[in-house]
């Protein structure tokens, strides 16, 4: 099964409106169940999401923060899009099928603005493993700017 990632509608709109800053805000990463319906349009905030967040051993609820978060050009890929470092839960024992990004405003559910959301194809179940996400190469989300 594929991996794909796709952006939420409202985060070209933030950006373009100074609202999201991938340089002073933080972003994190929070691991969802099949559950999750992905609506990319009418889901425009955390607490959309948030009842479908997994539970299990080596995960925290609200997921971990993502670290060197950029929006950059990539001159090799000709792109332009959202990039961080790869994110691991150590020794995890869990079900999940989607990771979504968002940007963490004061652990308000509310008021935290979703970023993308990634789609792991299928569910994926570690027992007792790290298991990690690696961005690919273009990052996060890449080519929303060609």
């Amino acid at each position: 099964m594929a991996v794909t990632a796709s952006p939420y509608r409202g985060l070209l709109d933030r950006l373009g409106q100074a609202q999201m800053s991938f340089v002073a805000d933080t972003f994190k990463v929070m691991l969802l169940a099949d559950t999750y319906t992905p609506d990319l349009i009418a889901h425009a905030f955390l607490d959309a999401v948030d009842p479908h967040e997994i539970t299990g051993t080596g995960y925290t609820a609200g997921g971990v923060v993502l670290t060197s978060p950029a929006w950059a050009y990539l001159p090799t890929d000709n792109v332009t899009g959202f990039t961080a470092d790869p994110v691991t839960w150590t020794t995890a024992t869990f079900t999940t099928r989607y990771a979504v990004v968002y940007q963490d405003v004061g652990g308000v559910a509310a008021d935290s603005p979703l970023v993308c959301v990634v789609d792991f194809g299928e569910n994926k179940s570690p027992t007792g493993v790290d298991f990690g996400v690696v961005w690919a190469d273009t990052g996060v989300l890449a080519g929303l700017i060609p």
